[in-house]
């Protein structure tokens, strides 16, 4: 994202008819507080502005700063020597490079969790310039984009590791595609186990066995807050990406996503998902085979040992709070059997594997 660009916000601080007396301060005084600068650019900016003109010996002390153009963190200075008239140009960043610092502050924010809000109150605490709404929401779209592009890269470079160890194991059908095991499960913004199954969005994944690598990620949601305002205040919403793909249940979810991963993924990793390693969830694999994604290869599940086991310990938690159950033999479940029985389970699928 190119800084100068005039479509976006940015603020201007500039004072007319100061003196350019060489013996004065060489910095505007209404240009104040902190700036986030690239180093090593901004040293060889000056550098090269104080070689500019040894015909009139003109040093940086010549140099007036006249203005300052904000655009979120990152400033452009226009300056004059008096000397020769020169007009210089000074950026705190480099432009060129592939995410420019707004961008870069942009991502930071999504990755600790924090919004606009709580960006402009750091920059403001320690007296930097702060981002507004437009700059924010643009740096937050390219910042998307690209983790987007950099995402489905590392995917394409997971299902060619797969398919190699497929090949090499002999595991390919008949059209010389690989098959591979995959792990697959799901997520939601508000989940309460086996209680409350009201979330708004969720993301699934598809996992490489061989690789333990993302082969397939999507994400659901069931609200968009720009239709939602336009429905309660009953008018037509306005042109937006609307961020609602999703029409049925929260817990429908995975199933959607997963059905998804595995009806593209000969078009999109030349891979097929010959065996489902994933939770108890019968309707998952039931939508699954019934979508039909490789019509001539039979899709085998086999439960997670994780899912397993945590579906063993809630049957033996329920046992305790279980009233029916006389309390002296209750009492016999304790932690220590319960870590025994857990031991005993993953052996058993250790030996069975």
């Amino acid at each position: 994202m190119n800084a100068s660009d005039e479509s976006i916000d940015d603020y201007t601080l500039q004072v007319e008819g100061y003196s350019s007396s060489c013996d004065e301060n060489t910095i505007n005084p209404k240009i104040q507080g902190r700036r986030i600068v690239d180093f090593r650019f901004f040293m060889e900016q000056l550098y090269a502005i104080d070689a500019h003109s040894a015909k009139f010996g003109c040093r940086l002390t010549h140099i007036k700063v006249s203005t300052e153009k904000q655009v979120g963190f990152s400033s452009t200075f226009h300056a004059k020597c008096i000397m020769c008239g020169s007009i210089f140009t000074i950026k705190t960043s480099d432009d060129s490079h592939k995410i420019d610092i707004n961008s870069s502050a942009v991502s930071g924010t999504i990755m600790t969790g924090i919004g606009l809000s709580s960006l402009n109150e750091l920059a403001a605490s320690v007296d930097l310039p702060t981002i507004p709404f437009r700059l924010y929401s643009k740096c937050h779209d390219i910042v998307a984009e690209m983790w987007k592009n950099t995402a489905e890269e590392t995917m394409q470079k997971a299902g060619q590791e797969e398919a190699e160890a497929a090949r090499l194991r002999g595991d390919i059908n008949s059209a010389g595609v690989p098959k591979i095991a995959v792990q697959a499960d799901a997520c939601w913004s508000k989940h309460s186990y086996k209680s409350n199954y009201s979330a708004l969005s969720g993301v699934g994944r598809i996992i490489g066995e061989h690789s333990g690598k993302v082969l397939h990620i999507g994400v659901r949601n069931k609200y968009c807050v720009i239709c939602t305002r336009a429905k309660k205040k009953g008018v037509v919403p306005r042109v937006h990406k609307c961020t609602k793909n999703h029409f049925g249940s929260s817990t429908s979810m995975e199933q959607a996503i997963l059905v998804e991963g595995f009806k593209q993924s000969i078009k999109d990793r030349n891979l097929i998902y010959k065996t489902l390693i994933a939770d108890g969830d019968s309707s998952t694999y039931k939508n699954i085979l019934e979508s039909r994604p490789y019509p001539d290869v039979p899709i085998q599940k086999i439960e997670c040992t994780n899912h397993l086991l945590r579906n063993y310990n809630g049957k033996n938690l329920k046992l305790l709070t279980d009233t029916s159950i006389p309390h002296s033999e209750r009492k016999l479940l304790n932690e220590d059997r319960q870590n025994r029985l857990r031991k005993a389970i993953r052996v058993a699928v250790k030996h069975r594997n």
